[in-house]
């Protein structure tokens, strides 16, 4: 597998929890890194304090939303990791957006937990 150092910024715990269990089912070699303050894990992308193959991303946080986030990363960090979108949202122009910010995709989080393990385990296999 390609990717095996993710981060997730994500501010609700439940679907933190449900990320992470979901990526233990999928393979014990993928480590994750949360954030539920996209600020926090924006500095320290742009440290470099953590390692990154791939980001996984919420749209809906306060502060900082996940567009703002998307749009500091690409604007301060050109050698970013691959970034996937999981949000509740799917407006077309909020998926425009994104998408022209550079996110390599736009996923609308699944209802069930298998469901996004199977998600998951598509977006890991693929190449961005």
């Amino acid at each position: 597998m390609k990717y095996r150092n993710l981060i997730l910024v994500e501010d609700d715990q439940d679907d933190q929890e449900l990320f992470l269990q979901a990526l233990e089912n999928i393979s014990t070699e993928i480590s994750c890194v949360v954030f539920d303050n996209a600020s926090e894990a924006l500095r320290q992308i742009k440290d470099r304090s953590v390692a990154c193959d791939m980001l996984f991303l919420d749209l809906n946080m306060p502060m900082i939303t996940g567009t703002e986030f998307l749009e500091e990363l690409t604007r301060s960090n050109a050698g970013h990791p691959p970034v996937v979108i999981l949000s509740s949202s799917s407006y077309p122009p909020v998926v425009a957006d994104a998408t022209r910010l550079g996110a390599v995709g736009f996923y609308t989080k699944p209802s069930s937990f298998h469901e996004l393990e199977k998600l998951l385990e598509t977006i890991l296999h693929t190449d961005y």
